[in-house]
């Protein structure tokens, strides 16, 4: 009996933990009561899932100076700044996720992250990081599609790409190009 009541609770408590957030349930969340607090899987707008224990590629910063706008290195106590330069291209380990913000502002996720020298956290707000470039992801963003059908265009023009090969990437990328992915 013992045995069973133990198995019981340590796979609810796996199942509880494991659970995938979406961006969906994030944004039209009132409370952040409403918002799962536990969970192993993030579900971003444009479809990539990131998880603890995986990795995060950093880009480049989105503004034109040397620090990132929306990933943030804190020691977890007192001080905390935006990262600089020397995050770039390094793979972040992810260590967990937590939601910030407020009703009036809004909810974000951000995922907590290992840096270089192991003291310090990278804090990264996804959603934010993901649309000014500064991680990289598998998804193509829209400037990455158009730059891409715009290629091929020239390879059809070009005689390099058939037609039929053309119609079928251009019905590919139309989708992330009109922002309905």
């Amino acid at each position: 009996m013992k045995n069973s009541l133990l198995t019981l609770f340590l796979f609810s408590c796996t199942f509880i933990y494991s659970q995938t957030l979406t961006f969906d349930e994030v944004s039209k969340a009132e409370k952040k009561k409403e918002i799962k607090s536990k969970f192993s899987e993030y579900k971003a707008e444009n479809g990539e899932v990131f998880k603890v224990g995986e990795s995060i590629t950093i880009g480049s910063p989105s503004s034109n100076s040397e620090n990132y706008q929306f990933i943030i290195e804190t020691d977890g106590w007192t001080s905390s700044q935006r990262a600089g330069l020397g995050a770039r291209d390094y793979n972040a380990e992810i260590i967990k996720f937590k939601i910030t913000g407020t009703k009036r502002a809004g909810y974000e996720v951000m995922a907590v992250c290992k840096t270089k020298g192991g003291v310090f956290r990278y804090w990264i707000n996804i959603e934010s990081a993901i649309k000014n470039g500064e991680i990289i992801t598998s998804q193509l963003s829209r400037a990455e599609a158009i730059t891409k059908l715009k290629e091929a265009k020239d390879l059809l023009d070009l005689e390099m790409m058939t037609q039929e090969e053309y119609d079928k990437l251009k019905k590919e990328l139309e989708p992330i190009i009109r922002g309905k992915n």
